[in-house]
């Protein structure tokens, strides 16, 4: 491994971006490879340590809701009469809601799904 190379990692250590620090090397290998500009392999170095940081929060994210990760709505119980129809439902999984930047209260007693519909 060349000394600029191990430079670049140090920084990279340094400043925290730690997805960079892993991936260096192959990001660097493809970069001889395929020669991009200065701004393009900038942008890849950068665009990778993003990528990084939005899975580690997603799974951040996943991991404090506490919701099942196993349940899914094709399984779902319409024999159980909770209020919620087929229709319903459907409107529900074409996610309009949020382009519409509307928020869904899923309120209930004990038992009638609405932890399995938020997972």
């Amino acid at each position: 491994m060349t000394p600029m190379i191990e430079t670049l990692k140090g920084h990279a250590r340094q400043l925290g971006l730690s997805s960079l620090v892993q991936e260096a090397d192959a990001l660097i290998q493809a970069a001889e490879k395929e020669q991009p500009g200065y701004c393009d392999f900038a942008g890849s170095l950068l665009a990778c340590e993003v990528m990084h940081r939005e899975n580690r929060q997603l799974a951040k994210r996943m991991k404090a809701s506490k919701l099942p990760l196993a349940h899914d709505l094709d399984c779902y119980d319409f024999s159980f009469c909770n209020g919620l129809s087929r229709q319903q439902m459907s409107q529900l999984r074409e996610l309009n809601w949020l382009d519409q930047t509307y928020n869904i209260i899923l309120s209930g007693p004990s038992g009638t799904g609405k932890t399995f519909i938020a997972a």
